[in-house]
């Protein structure tokens, strides 16, 4: 999609302030909608709207766009698209238990497509320098809310024993950055006391050979996003998403199940 499409796109979706007027633009679009992009804007819309299965519909949707495609949009700016719809579904939909007598028997499943949603977020920060707000938020939030997946995660791709809060904090730090930048105060204050309480929780707790609570907020910060660098290259090396597609389609498909 070219960029005055993106703009277009996006401006036409967030303009629209009821489920009919959407419903309708969806029918009638001279745009492609068939795209990740615009399935997660739908998506989107439609939780503002608290229509929350129709914008499950389209996250999945955007999803299984990637899955059908063999993963193109990954290093692409389009990636976070990908990271945030799975990101959604994790934190609106699996993280309310509504998937438990799926998690019981595929919790390995259900941690990979949480992985997934970590790498196409991470990677899409690193490739083009932490300039979205939103998806570091919601990194941050797939981090605190999963705190055993984010352990899981430290263990298998960081090293043994690491504090994966440090992670979260970095995350909601440089998110409220960004928001002070672009002049919304109130987000940007919300994160920053987010990661300010989760640093006063980390007292008594050992860093890098230090106590926590003798790293200011920003060194802190700072050492999370190191970490998120190394875990990234490490997930590069040995996280083959490929050979899990199958795992991802049966479990979209559960979900679309039980909607």
């Amino acid at each position: 999609m070219e960029q005055s499409v993106l703009i277009e796109l996006s401006n036409k979706i967030n303009s629209f302030n009821s489920i009919n007027k959407i419903q309708l633009f969806e029918q009638q679009s001279n745009i492609s909608l068939e795209h990740p992009y615009a399935k997660m804007l739908l998506g989107y819309k439609y939780s503002m709207l608290n229509d929350k299965k129709s914008s499950l519909v389209k996250f999945i949707q955007c999803i299984e766009l990637e899955l059908k495609q063999d993963f193109i949009f990954k290093d692409t700016i389009f990636a976070d698209s990908i990271g945030l719809s799975i990101a959604n579904i994790c934190l609106d939909y699996i993280n309310n238990k509504l998937v438990e007598d799926y998690n019981d028997g595929n919790k390995h499943t259900i941690f990979n497509f949480w992985l997934l949603g970590y790498f196409y977020l991470s990677n899409h920060l690193i490739n083009f320098n932490y300039l979205g707000y939103n998806s570091l938020e919601i990194r941050g939030k797939l981090i605190e809310r999963f705190n055993e997946y984010a352990s899981d995660l430290s263990f298998q791709y960081y090293s043994f024993g690491s504090i994966p809060i440090v992670l979260a904090i970095s995350d909601y730090y440089y998110s409220s950055l960004l928001y002070k930048e672009i002049g919304d105060i109130n987000s940007s204050n919300r994160l920053f006391n987010a990661a300010k309480n989760l640093h006063s929780w980390l007292e008594d707790i050992s860093i890098s050979g230090r106590n926590a609570n003798e790293y200011s907020l920003d060194e802190i910060a700072e050492n999370g996003k190191k970490r998120h660098v190394a875990i990234l290259n490490n997930l590069k090396d040995k996280f083959e998403i490929k050979y899990r597609k199958n795992d991802y389609k049966e479990l979209l498909e559960f979900i679309q199940i039980k909607l």
